[in-house]
């Protein structure tokens, strides 16, 4: 196998590999809101697929606007510290608190 063909043939793999991480790990976030929404809400079958469905929307559309956004998010940022405000109130965490990278939090 040629250097080229080996190191594309690395690079899927490793890109399959992002893939299915990254799919993981939303499947495991969805999996930990609908055990939360039933132990704080008691969500039953019926609410909790209404839930699921809600937060698949919800982070398809924060997704997008993401994409959509320039390189530093700071629309995306202000839009869900927006909507996040309204929703938590005096508990609010603004963005650079919730999305902290250093290992804290």
């Amino acid at each position: 196998m040629a250097k080229n063909a080996h190191a594309a043939y690395i690079q899927r793999a490793v890109y399959q590999q992002v893939v299915q991480a990254r799919a993981t790990h939303t499947q495991m976030c969805l999996d930990a809101a609908l055990i939360a929404a039933n132990d704080v809400l008691q969500l039953g079958p019926g609410r909790a697929k209404e839930f699921a469905d809600a937060y698949s929307q919800a982070l398809t559309e924060i997704a997008n606007m993401a994409v959509d956004d320039t390189r530093d998010l700071e629309y995306s940022k202000a839009k869900l510290d927006e909507r996040l405000k309204q929703i938590c109130g005096e508990h609010f965490v603004p963005w650079e608190g919730r999305y902290r990278c250093d290992g804290a939090g």
